[in-house]
């Protein structure tokens, strides 16, 4: 594992620790400087935190792939074995996205090739295509759902390495100086990696990560486990609640409403209860009969559905 001074490349605003910005998953050894400096092209930024386009004698650097503060693909990004918790989250993100994504290309794909045999038809036929317009547009479309599908898939791959990076430094022990990880290397690691067929686990981990770390981005996952709990309200002939609040309101008031269903199942272990809840929300069976309550007691105080909710939100059976 390199040492500190080895983990920082050699540039002046790298060397300067009062340049660095802290972040929720490493640092920016560049104060998260996003845009070049006119008439100074050396200060490093997203703008040049790519790969090397030239030679190794003239270097120069791409923008970070992916776009600007990709901070798990750029160059000037480091990170320590402390932040293991808050990378795996921002890779359960990711997965979010890449997820949407690749569903995004199928249905593009789709669009096409229907296209596609359409055209193929009229060409047989000796008749005009008269849907060339579309089959252009479907084309592109396509091509941009495939960009950002590869985009998501690499961002997936660059932010497991520095996982693996980090479990390496963590279980080689260097006394108590500091280990910095830098963006960009292989290394050898035993971490379980999940593959789920639910939804909702998906979501609900994005969700509980996203109020831990403010800078994720959830994308539509808090819409969509909005809709879903409200699925499961209608179940048990409830009316729906998460779909009439703000979107932080569903955040919070969704993770609320998910630790409680969590410690109802399990108080022992709310972890585990947390997923015993989603197999029987996935089942579709009614909660209420489960548990022998009012699911309605476990709901937001309708005072929340009105008020910006700016903490944890207080839930009817909670005490004083």
């Amino acid at each position: 594992m390199p040492s500190l001074a080895a983990a920082i490349p050699q540039h002046p605003a790298a060397r300067n620790p009062a340049g660095w910005m802290p972040m929720h998953h490493g640092l920016c050894l560049v104060g998260g400087n996003t845009s070049e400096v006119e008439g100074n092209g050396a200060v490093g930024g997203c703008y040049n935190g790519g790969p090397n386009i030239s030679s190794p004698a003239t270097p120069r650097y791409a923008p970070v792939p992916g776009g600007s503060r990709n901070c798990v693909r750029c160059r000037w990004f480091v990170t320590e074995p402390h932040h293991l918790s808050a990378l795996a989250a921002h890779f359960n993100t990711l997965a979010y996205h890449f997820d949407e994504a690749r569903n995004a290309c199928l249905i593009r794909e789709n669009a096409l090739q229907d296209l596609k045999k359409q055209k193929a038809d009229a060409e047989d036929a000796g008749q005009p295509f008269a849907r060339l317009d579309a089959y252009r547009q479907a084309e592109r479309v396509w091509e941009s759902a495939m960009k950002r599908f590869s985009d998501l898939a690499e961002d997936l791959v660059a932010c497991w390495r520095l996982i693996e990076r980090c479990k390496v430094a963590l279980e080689a022990s260097q006394g108590d100086g500091t280990q910095l990880v830098a963006a960009g290397t292989l290394g050898d690691v035993h971490i379980a990696f999940e593959e789920t067929e639910s939804e909702l686990l998906q979501l609900a981990g994005v969700c509980e990560n996203v109020e831990v770390y403010p800078d994720l981005g959830p994308g539509k996952a808090v819409f969509r486990r909005s809709q879903l709990l409200d699925a499961v309200l209608y179940r048990d002939d409830l009316p729906p609640v998460f779909m009439l609040l703000s979107e932080q309101e569903q955040l919070l008031a969704g993770n609320a409403f998910m630790r409680r269903l969590s410690q109802q199942m399990n108080s022992a272990n709310p972890a585990l209860g947390h997923r015993q809840v989603i197999r029987l929300m996935d089942a579709g069976l009614s909660l209420s009969q489960h548990f022998d309550i009012d699911l309605s007691s476990l709901l937001p105080t309708p005072n929340h559905a009105r008020q910006p909710l700016t903490e944890r939100p207080v839930l009817a059976g909670d005490e004083a």
